[in-house]
This record gives C-alpha cells, structure tokens and sequence, in this order.
C-alpha cells in the first residue's frame, strides 16, 4: 500500500515538473492558457487515478476506449463495404449494358441494320423489381444495305410515306420495348 501512495505521489511530482517545462517552453502568450487547461485536467486525473483504481472506474475508461476503438472501426468497414457495392454495381451495370447492347445488335441485324451507337439508362434503384433493367434506349443505327444498290419500295396507291422507312424503324422501335418490357415512348432510334 505505502508503494502505491509512493508511485502516485512521484507521478504527480514529475508532472507538476514536466508541466512546469512545458509552460517555460511554449513562449507564446497566446498557447499559455492552452497549455495551463489540458495540464490541469490531466493532473485531475493523475491526482484521482489511485480513487479510480479503488472503484473499478480505470476499467470503465479501458471499457470506453476499446468501445470507441471498435466504432470507428466498424464505421470504417461500415463504408469500405459500401464502396464495394458501388464498385460491384458498377460492374454489374456495365455487363447488363453489354448484354442489353448484344440483344439490340440481334434485333436490328434481324430487321437489316447495324448499330452505330447505343447510350442505355438502366434503373439504379434496387429497391425495385426492374432493378437492372433498361429505363431508356438511345440507339444510333444504320441500314446493312449496300449504299450502292438501289432499292425500289412498291408503290401503293393513296399511301405518302415521306420519312422513307419509318415504318420499318417504328416497327423495330415496337420489337425493342416489347423484348425489354418497356414502353415504346422510353426507345429513341435514329437512324444514320
């Protein structure tokens, strides 16, 4: 027992010195009160450490540090593990692109044209049950036939059809939303 007053009270000794120092050292007026504070709390807590010990409160300090260690810990897995999601959804999103890209190029050569661009808008909601699926399709395409051939539409009596093959592009455009269960207002074709 009389070892233990002797450690504490040689604890405090040499903090009130190294205190002391520290205070001569920091010439800056402006650092003093700084200084004069957090040396004050600390020798509170050096001066009621040994009442501590008697109570068991040290281990309600150990309790709270390791608390506190293992929050910030878990809040830095908390947000590594969300930047992973992200980067995984974001390879997700482009293979679900790719593959979306693949279907359209097999419908359009179908229907006798090629794509030459597609920009596709997929819902980033995973709250919803068409999560993946495309919101919007931009395609650029082209015709497959030889630019050098001429090709001679039947002539129907009564019909004007002044935009060329808009029939053709409307009916792709259907083809489209019907194989992505979208609305046909959501694809926008043009052709090239």
């Amino acid at each position: 027992m009389s070892e233990a007053i002797k450690d504490w009270v040689y604890n405090i000794v040499l903090f009130l010195l190294f205190s002391s120092l520290l205070q001569q050292i920091t010439a800056a007026k402006k650092y003093d009160k700084y200084v004069r504070f957090f040396s004050g709390l600390l020798l509170v807590l050096l001066v009621i450490s040994p009442i501590l010990r008697w109570i068991g409160s040290d281990k309600i300090f150990e309790f709270n540090y390791l608390e506190e260690s293992f929050s910030q810990a878990a809040a830095y897995a908390a947000e590594e593990m969300d930047n992973i999601k992200l980067l995984q959804e974001g390879e997700v999103s482009k293979k679900y692109s790719r593959q979306i890209q693949l279907s359209l190029e097999s419908i359009l050569q179908s229907n006798g044209y090629e794509l030459v661009e597609a920009e596709i808008d997929l819902e980033d909601n995973n709250d919803s049950a068409l999560y993946f699926y495309p919101k919007k399709i931009y395609a650029k395409i082209t015709s497959l036939h030889n630019e050098d051939e001429i090709h001679i539409k039947p002539i129907e009596i009564g019909f004007y059809d002044d935009e060329g093959s808009s029939d053709n592009v409307l009916q792709i455009k259907k083809q489209i939303a019907e194989f992505f269960s979208m609305g046909e207002e959501e694809v926008t074709i043009e052709v090239h």
